[in-house]
């Protein structure tokens, strides 16, 4: 597929009061007049991700946007809002992903976007710095994770 790189401002979309992910998932809706793929059992996986997952990842949001116009413009963003930063950047092969963090009392919040020649992909979550070190450092060490990727 073709891409064009004219760049989509997402930030000049953003509201005071709407979640970086809320906004980004509507700048992707109204550029490229689609609707993310309905997930089964989404919001029943977001609650069970508040007991227990790997890293101490919980409150997972995610949009998936697939049938993408062949000609579009890839998504280009900036940052997602006020204390949010640009922490990994990568682009290859038709794939751009951008990775964002902004970090609130005991947890850190991950905002990450794929943007791929046929699907954009939105992903938000907040992860515990210290259970994300603790599994880190059972993987160094070789013990077995306590959870099944």
């Amino acid at each position: 597929m073709r891409l064009l790189f004219a760049p989509l401002l997402v930030a000049g979309s953003l509201h005071a009061g709407d979640s970086a992910f809320e906004s980004i998932v509507h700048a992707v809706e109204s550029a490229y007049h689609v609707k993310p793929v309905h997930i089964p059992f989404q919001k029943a996986g977001a609650l069970a991700g508040m007991v227990s997952t790997p890293f101490g990842l919980r409150a997972i949001k995610l949009a998936v946007f697939e049938d993408l116009p062949d000609s579009r413009e890839p998504l280009r963003l900036t940052s997602p809002g006020d204390g949010w930063q640009l922490v990994i950047r990568t682009e290859s092969d038709g794939e751009r992903v951008r990775i964002y963090a902004r970090p609130e009392a005991t947890r850190i919040r991950m905002l990450v976007v794929s943007d791929e020649e046929d699907e954009i992909a939105v992903v938000e979550s907040e992860a515990s710095p210290a259970e994300f070190a603790k599994q880190l450092n059972k993987e160094a060490a070789g013990d077995e994770p306590s959870y099944r990727p």
